[in-house]
């Protein structure tokens, strides 16, 4: 029986930008970086070290992965995370130079926003659940996740 997700693999453009992005940015953790061939470098970030998903960033190489960078979920949201206090995230990235599509929102069973950077075309959704929540209404809402990286 399959139990969990463990990873989801991103198409970026420059797998450092991405990397710099969501640990400066973001607050993500290096979870790999490590070089397994000439050519094929393996990076991964999670909110935090014992987060069970990461994020692993792709360097597109062929006009096709490159084609499909920021598009991998055509116009849809690719990824969402979740925070315990998405006022003070909202804060906190920012002050350091995300630029928000708006404030956080109350959307059905939580509340969200999405961001974007000067750099990054991604449509990134934070969510807080709201008490009470029923966890099925949360696990479909939070059934898409990041739209553009790089």
């Amino acid at each position: 029986m399959i139990k969990s997700v463990l990873q989801c693999t991103l198409f970026v453009h420059d797998q450092q930008k991405a990397k710099v992005f969501y640990t400066e940015k973001l607050g993500f953790n290096i979870r790999a970086d490590e070089e397994f061939s000439p050519g094929w470098r393996y990076v991964t970030v999670s909110p935090a070290d014992d987060n069970e998903t990461v994020l692993e960033f792709v360097q597109a190489e062929t006009p096709e992965e490159k084609s499909l960078v920021g598009k991998q979920a055509d116009s849809q949201v690719i990824v969402m995370f979740e925070t315990d206090n998405i006022e003070e995230d909202f804060a906190n990235m920012k002050a350091r130079g995300i630029i928000f599509h708006g404030v956080p929102q109350s959307v059905p069973g939580e509340k969200g926003l999405g961001l974007r950077t000067y750099m990054v075309t991604n449509l990134i959704s934070l969510n807080l659940k709201k008490e009470g929540d029923i966890d099925e209404e949360r696990d479909f809402v939070n059934g898409r996740i990041i739209r553009r990286i790089y």
